[in-house]
């Protein structure tokens, strides 16, 4: 197979998910991907990883993947999956590699969440991507908020007919809170998730702003979503346990 020459790729999926594909055979990798039709490719891009990350953030397109595909020799395959590992924790992993017949257990031992041999099973690739993805997305259901559901790998909230997006500080707080579901949270826990400078963590303004905008968002549901001065904030499926919280 003639290779590209490019080795980092960006393939963006129109169910909202990012691929990071790192590979001299990139265009290769993605080029499978769209032709397969299991996954649908809204567009993609080849170059330089820093470049691309740049032009992402330029586009307010958020630069962290949903998953990463990592291709090569075995050894170059198991140091760039340890590598992403550490850097970003439970990102899900798919190791390409040609090489046989160890080089499954040695990704999967370094990291890696699935192997694929490539090109040989490239008429698989595709579906072993999208049985990943399904698996990392994690659909959190609110309890006792019928068709209320967070889609963790897209940061959106699906409630009853609707998808809606949520910005980052939005779904950070929303998970946050389902955490401790029926339970008040200290605004003083919460407002570290906006701001990591000290200082500004008591600007209850910003906490407000986002309880304001996701309760919006929630429309009909807002209900799930309260604070009370002295107690926090609470995300609920018990309308009796908010008392005279607003």
């Amino acid at each position: 197979m003639k290779r590209s020459g490019h080795r980092f790729g960006v393939a963006a999926l129109a169910s909202g998910l990012t691929l990071y594909v790192d590979s001299i055979d990139a265009s290769a990798i993605m080029l499978a991907i769209r032709d397969s039709g299991v996954l649908s490719v809204q567009w993609e891009r080849l170059g330089a990883a820093h470049q691309l990350n740049q032009e992402l953030l330029r586009e307010a397109r958020c630069s962290r993947p949903d998953a990463w595909l990592v291709d090569g020799a075995i050894q170059v395959v198991v140091d760039r999956v340890r590598s992403i590992r550490a850097a970003e924790g439970a990102v899900p992993i798919v190791a390409l590699s040609k090489e046989t017949p160890r080089a499954e257990a040695l990704a999967l031992a370094a990291g890696a969440d699935a192997f694929c041999r490539w090109p040989e099973e490239a008429d698989v690739l595709a579906n072993r991507v999208h049985a990943l993805l399904r698996r990392a997305s994690g659909v959190l259901s609110l309890s006792g908020a019928r068709n209320v559901e967070i889609l963790h790998a897209t940061h959106q909230l699906r409630a009853g007919d609707q998808l809606i997006h949520l910005s980052y500080p939005e779904y950070l707080l929303l998970a946050r809170l389902d955490k401790s579901r029926n339970s008040w949270v200290p605004s003083a826990e919460l407002w570290a998730l906006f701001s990591p400078d000290a200082a500004r963590r008591h600007d209850s303004s910003l906490l407000r702003m986002h309880v304001l905008r996701l309760r919006r968002k929630l429309g009909y549901w807002s209900w799930v979503l309260c604070t009370e001065r002295g107690k926090g904030t609470m995300l609920t499926d018990r309308p009796n346990l908010l008392g005279g919280g607003s």
